[in-house]
């Protein structure tokens, strides 16, 4: 199976507002995606929603921890990105540092 992999969007010039433009931003850049990961991403999109137009905070608190596991589920947490292995490494001088001592 071939997995086409794109480059992360740029960030938006204006920040999101409301739960369903972080979480539809959080997906946009969540490049490892396939299409059979749709309906996870539909979920967690109307997860975001529904928490978004609740104005029950017991409905809201309930719906939180499904949202965050459907985004677990998709890679939306850094333990389970490097488990997918597509955490991105980290650059700059400390990690240049830390691979001149590892080789």
């Amino acid at each position: 199976m071939t997995v086409r992999r794109i480059a992360a969007p740029a960030p938006p010039e204006t920040p999101p507002e409301g739960l369903l433009d972080l979480v539809t931003a959080a997906i946009e850049a969540m490049t490892w995606l396939v299409p059979s990961d749709q309906a996870m991403v539909a979920l967690a999109l109307e997860y975001a929603r529904r928490i978004d137009a609740s104005t029950d905070e017991k409905a809201a608190g309930w719906l939180g921890p499904h949202l965050a596991n459907a985004l677990r589920s998709l890679g939306g947490a850094p333990a389970e990105r490097r488990a997918l292995g597509v955490e991105v490494p980290v650059r700059g001088k400390l990690a240049e540092i830390r691979a001149g001592r590892a080789s």
